[in-house]
C-alpha cells in the first residue's frame, strides 16, 4: 500500500511539472469569453387592484425573500421634510391589530428579518414561514396604525441625530451637496431640519400614506423557494383588500451642472481637516446605454487603489483615501469625488482631483487599467447574484425601467465588449472638470481664502450646516482698539469682577443630564484652583470619576481605572480652575481676537487661544453681555464643542447653569442644580 501511495505522488509530481514547463508565467493568462449568467427568469401577475406580483424561483435552499416596492414619483415634502421616512419606518411599529411589541415578537419567533423604510418593505425568512410572513407584511403595508407615541420616539431619536450632525463634516458636506446640486425645488435638494421634524404629526404620516401607498403603484416581489402559483395565491389572500387609487404624477426640471466651477464653503470651526466633495448632477438615468462603460470608467478613476487614490494618497500623501462615484438614478444621476485632507493641503488636493478629471477626459486609459476593471466588475456582479435582494432589484429594474429582458443575463458580455474608445467617449460626455460644484467643509480661517482661485468667478459662496446661503460679510466690524485681552477683562467683569472671583476658594456643584433617555447625576468639587473631582453616576452605578490632587490625576468607572498623563493630565489640570480665564496671562496663553461671528443668531467676539503646548481653542463672547457663550477645543483631531447659557448669580458671581457639550456627535446637556461657594472640602475628596 505504501508503494502505491509513493507511485501516485511521483506521477502527480511529474504531471504538474510537465504542465508548469508549458506555461509562460511571465504573462498573465488571457481572459476567456464572458459567460452568459443564469439570472433567474421571473413570472409576472397583476391582481384586480393593480398590484404587480413578480416571482423569481430558486429552490436550491429553503428560503424566500419578499420585497414590496412603491413606485410613485418622488414627492416634495416642503415644511414636513422627513415625513416620508417616518411614515415608512412606522409601518413596522404597529398595525390595527398588532402593537409594535407584538409584531416584533412574532417576527422574532419566526426567525425572520423584516425592515421597512420610505415606500418599501423587505423581508427574508424560511420557506415554511412564507404564508405567515406574507400575512405580517400585508398587515404592516395595508393596516398601519401610526401610533403617535412611536412617532414621538422616532422624532426624539432624529432630533438627537440632527443635533449631533451639526458639527459633523460629512453631514454638513452631504447637506451642501444636495442643495447645490439639486436646489430647493427638487426633492433631492430638501434637507430634514429640527424645525421640520418637530412639525410632523401622526396625521401627517397618515396623509402621506393615504396619498402614496396604493396597490396599483406597488410591486410585490418574491425571490427564492416559492412557485408563481403559490405567490399568486398568497397575494390574493392577503393583499386583495389593498386599495388602488390615483397618484398625481410629478415632473421636475432636470438639475444642471454649473456653467463654471463653483466653490461652496461651510465652516466647521477649529477643524484640523477639510471634507471635500467635487460633484455635479447629470441626466444619467437607470438603463442608460452608457451605464456599463461609465461604471468601468469610474472604477479606473475612483475605486480603491485607482487613479485618485494613487495620486492623493500614495503620491502626495494628502489623504487616507480619495474615491469617486458616477451614479444612475430614476430622476437624476450625479458625479462625486470625495476626500478628507489636512487644512494646509485642502486647495492642493482639489487641484489634484481636477488634474485627474482632466487627464481622464484628455488621455486614453491603458489596456491594463481597462482589463483589471472588467475583471473586478465581472467578479462583483457574479457575487452579487448570491443575494436575493440583488435578484429582486434586477427583476424590478426590468419592469420599472423597461430594460431588455436579457439585460442582466448578458451583462458580462456587455462588460467584455467595452473598448478604450468607449471609455474615452463617455469620459468626454460625463466628466466635467470645468463645471463642478466644489464643496468644502472646514476651518474658514485656514482654508477659505485659498479656494478663491478654484472658483470660476473667484467668489466663494458660504453656507451654514443646513445648506442655507449666508452673507460672510454680515458680521459687524471689531471696535477700534478692542483686543482679545480686553474681551476677557470684560467677561470677568460681566461675571462679577476679579475681586469676587479670586475670593472663591472652593466650589461644590451638583448637576443632572440626560443621554438617550437615561438620567445622569453628577457633582464637581474644586479647591484652591489646584484640585478637582468630577463624578457622574447613572442608575446608581459609577459612570465616571476623575480626580486631580494638584500633582497627579486618575480616572475610574465603567471604562476601567488608569492614571492620567500627557494631554489628559493637562486637560484635568485646567478643569481645576474655578474661572480659568483669570489665569490666562499667568499660564502663558497667547490670545488673538479673530473677529465677530454669530452664535445662535447673536454676534459674539471670537478669540483664538493657544496654550504653550500648542493646543488651540476658540472661545466666543456675546458682544452685548460680555458672557462666554461657546467654546471649541481640539485634541488629537477630535473637535469638542461646549455652549453656555442660563447664567445665574451665586454670591455675586455668575455661573452658566446649562452647558451643552458635543463630542464626536455625542450630545450631553448638563443642568446645574446647586452651587455652593467657599464651603470646606476635605483633601481626601481628591484622592
Amino acid at each position: 500500500m505504501k508503494n502505491i501511495l509513493i507511485l501516485a505522488a511521483t506521477t502527480c509530481f511529474l504531471y504538474t511539472t510537465a504542465i508548469a514547463q508549458q506555461v509562460d508565467r511571465s504573462k498573465a493568462p488571457k481572459s476567456g469569453p464572458a459567460p452568459t449568467l443564469q439570472v433567474g427568469d421571473y413570472s409576472k401577475e397583476v391582481l384586480a387592484n393593480g398590484l404587480t406580483i413578480i416571482v423569481v424561483e430558486n429552490h436550491k435552499i429553503p428560503k424566500v425573500s419578499l420585497t414590496i416596492d412603491i413606485t410613485t414619483d418622488e414627492p416634495l415634502q416642503g415644511s414636513k421634510a422627513g415625513v416620508a421616512d417616518f411614515t415608512g419606518t412606522l409601518l413596522s411599529h404597529g398595525t390595527a391589530k398588532r402593537s409594535k411589541d407584538v409584531l416584533n415578537e412574532e417576527i422574532a419567533f419566526l426567525g425572520a428579518d423584516v425592515n421597512t423604510s420610505d415606500r418599501r418593505l423587505v423581508a427574508s425568512f424560511l420557506t415554511k414561514y412564507t404564508e405567515k410572513v406574507t400575512e405580517l407584511a400585508a398587515d404592516m403595508m395595508i393596516n398601519p396604525s401610526f401610533p403617535y407615541m412611536e412617532l414621538d420616539k422616532l422624532k426624539t431619536q432624529k432630533l438627537s441625530e440632527l443635533e449631533g450632525s451639526k458639527n459633523e463634516s460629512s453631514s454638513i458636506a452631504s447637506n451642501l451637496e444636495n442643495v447645490v446640486n439639486y436646489g430647493s425645488s427638487h426633492p433631492y435638494g430638501e434637507i430634514v431640519t429640527e424645525t421640520s421634524v418637530k412639525t410632523i404629526s401622526d396625521v401627517d404620516c397618515k396623509k402621506f400614506y393615504n396619498t402614496y401607498y396604493k396597490a396599483n403603484k406597488a410591486y410585490l416581489v418574491f425571490v427564492g423557494d416559492i412557485t408563481p402559483a403559490k405567490a399568486k395565491e398568497l397575494a390574493n389572500k392577503y393583499f386583495a383588500t389593498w386599495q388602488k387609487g390615483e397618484v398625481a404624477a410629478t415632473n421636475y426640471a432636470m438639475p444642471q451642472p454649473p456653467m463654471k466651477n463653483r466653490v461652496a464653503f461651510a465652516e466647521k470651526e477649529a477643524a484640523v481637516q477639510s471634507s471635500i466633495i467635487v460633484t455635479y448632477p447629470l441626466d444619467f438615468k437607470i438603463g442608460n446605454k452608457d451605464e456599463i462603460a461609465v461604471r468601468l470608467m469610474n472604477d479606473i478613476l475612483g475605486s480603491a487603489g485607482a487613479r485618485l487614490y494613487l495620486n492623493l494618497r500614495e503620491g502626495k500623501g494628502y489623504t487616507y483615501g480619495c474615491y469617486s462615484n458616477l451614479q444612475t438614478d430614476k430622476l437624476v444621476g450625479y458625479f462625486s469625488a470625495t476626500a478628507e485632507t489636512k487644512n494646509a493641503v485642502t486647495d492642493s488636493a482639489i487641484v489634484q482631483i481636477m488634474y485627474e478629471l482632466n487627464k481622464l477626459v484628455q488621455e486614453d486609459v491603458t489596456a491594463k487599467e481597462l482589463e483589471v476593471s472588467k475583471k473586478k466588475m465581472m467578479g462583483a456582479f457574479a457575487m452579487g447574484l448570491e443575494k436575493p435582494a440583488t435578484i429582486a432589484r434586477f427583476a424590478l429594474n426590468i419592469e420599472k425601467y423597461g430594460l431588455p429582458k436579457d439585460y442582466y443575463k448578458t451583462y458580462l458580455k456587455k462588460v467584455n465588449q467595452i473598448t478604450i474608445e468607449d471609455i474615452r467617449r463617455v469620459a468626454k460626455k460625463y466628466i466635467l472638470p470645468e463645471r463642478a460644484n466644489i464643496i468644502v467643509v472646514g476651518n474658514k480661517d485656514e482654508v477659505a481664502n485659498k479656494l478663491q482661485k478654484l472658483d470660476g468667478d473667484g467668489v466663494i459662496e458660504y453656507f451654514d450646516y443646513l445648506g442655507n446661503k449666508i452673507d460672510n460679510t454680515a458680521a459687524s466690524s471689531i471696535p477700534v482698539g478692542l483686543t482679545a485681552e480686553k474681551v476677557i477683562e470684560n467677561y470677568l467683569q460681566a461675571l462679577g469682577g476679579k475681586d469676587k472671583i479670586t475670593a472663591i476658594k472652593t466650589l461644590k456643584e451638583t448637576l443632572t443630564a440626560n443621554v438617550q433617555g437615561m438620567d445622569i447625576k453628577g457633582k464637581t468639587y474644586k479647591k484652591d484652583n489646584k484640585k478637582v473631582m468630577v463624578y457622574l453616576e447613572m442608575m446608581g452605578q459609577t459612570l465616571m470619576k476623575q480626580v486631580y490632587d494638584g500633582k497627579t490625576g486618575k480616572i475610574s468607572g465603567m471604562q476601567g481605572n488608569k492614571e492620567l498623563a500627557g494631554a489628559e493630565l493637562e486637560a484635568i489640570k485646567s478643569e481645576a480652575y474655578i474661572v480659568e480665564e483669570i489665569f490666562y496671562q499667568e499660564l502663558g496663553y497667547k490670545l488673538t481676537l479673530k473677529g465677530i461671528d454669530k452664535v445662535d443668531g447673536k454676534e459674539a467676539y471670537k478669540i483664538e487661544i493657544v496654550a504653550e503646548n500648542g493646543n488651540k481653542s476658540l472661545q466666543y463672547f456675546d458682544t452685548k453681555t460680555g458672557l462666554k457663550v461657546k467654546e471649541i477645543s481640539t485634541q488629537e483631531n477630535e473637535v469638542a464643542t461646549a455652549e453656555y447659557s442660563d447664567y445665574k448669580e451665586i454670591n455675586g458671581v455668575k455661573f452658566a447653569h446649562t452647558i451643552k457639550q458635543n463630542t464626536a456627535g455625542q450630545i450631553m446637556v448638563f443642568k446645574t442644580q446647586t452651587i455652593e461657594l467657599n464651603t470646606p472640602i476635605e483633601d481626601s475628596e481628591f484622592k
